[in-house]
């Protein structure tokens, strides 16, 4: 799987969002560095590697960016985090589901990509 060229930490997340609403599963892999970690908003655990990665996006699912904080590590790592809302069907009826993440991102020779993401639905008030 190829890596996607992502020229700064703040525009990864935007770029995610547009792969992830695209539906096009290689876009969104080709995000994460070859041994990346996500926690999934929706499966629970923990997944290892682009193929694994891979295997976790598979649904019809689209997302909002709702909000984002970004912040520099240094030169070659950043933080960023935030909120976005997905929507998704069940049972025949269109249901959203907040919720936040953290990316851990790092400048590689191809451009920024995800080392770490992980994302959970808000609690419940």
């Amino acid at each position: 799987m190829s890596t996607m060229k992502v020229d700064a930490p703040e525009h990864l997340v935007p770029a995610w969002v547009t792969a992830f609403n695209s539906r096009q599963v290689p876009q969104i892999v080709a995000l994460y560095a070859d041994d990346a970690t996500l926690f999934g908003t929706s499966k629970g655990p923990l997944r290892t590697g682009k193929q694994d990665i891979h295997a976790y996006f598979s649904g019809t699912s689209t997302v909002e960016l709702i909000g984002q904080r970004v912040d520099r590590l240094g030169d070659t790592h950043a933080l960023a985090v935030g909120t976005y809302m997905f929507q998704r069907r069940r049972n025949g009826e269109t249901e959203s589901v907040q919720a936040r993440f953290t990316f851990a991102l790092q400048r590689a020779a191809a451009g920024w990509q995800i080392i770490h993401h992980h994302s959970s639905a808000f609690p419940a008030a």
